[in-house]
């Protein structure tokens, strides 16, 4: 932990284990019941509003490729298709930094993250569901991380009014 940036090191490592376990999240602040409902609120809100557009796009959105795949956004549809493609192809990840492979994304991290994802998860079938899972479970550790800052700024009452206006939204 001695040196520059072990601090930052060591914050991201312990702001990451929550997004792999948000028990974690939990049993640090005290286990109360209120943050596990809003925790599971906000998971299941995404959840179920990811899967509902990508059932209902396709029967009743614009006759365009995007909503006929499911996708509200162009460029959700983009991305996911090109780490898709990367990832079957067989190409090493970081060929996506090579502004010569033609992804559209700015900085290639989303892209590189889905690729991985798809290639080791799901390498047979291009299961788009599987995103809206990984950001449901990201955007509730958001949530429950947002809460948690916000208790400790500014104490108790700000921080379940943040977390219970978090946990609703997108």
């Amino acid at each position: 932990m001695a040196g520059p940036g072990g601090l930052v090191s060591c914050r991201i490592h312990f702001s990451s284990s929550w997004i792999i376990h948000p028990g974690l999240l939990w049993h640090s602040a005290g286990s109360p019941r209120g943050l596990v409902v809003m925790l599971l609120l906000a998971f299941f809100l995404r959840l179920s509003v990811g899967i509902f557009f990508s059932w209902v796009l396709p029967l009743h959105g614009n006759d365009t490729d995007v909503h006929n795949a499911g996708y509200i956004f162009r460029d959700a549809f983009t991305y996911d298709n090109q780490s898709w493609d990367l990832a079957v192809s067989g190409d090493p990840l970081w060929s996506v930094f090579k502004r010569s492979y033609g992804i559209e994304e700015q900085y290639g991290g989303l892209t590189v993250t889905l690729s991985f994802i798809y290639r080791y998860l799901s390498p047979d079938f291009h299961r788009q569901w599987l995103t809206i899972l990984i950001s449901a479970i990201i955007g509730a550790a958001g949530v429950g991380m947002a809460w948690k800052a916000a208790r400790m700024v500014w104490g108790e009452k700000v921080g379940w009014l943040v977390g219970w206006i978090m946990a609703p939204l997108p």
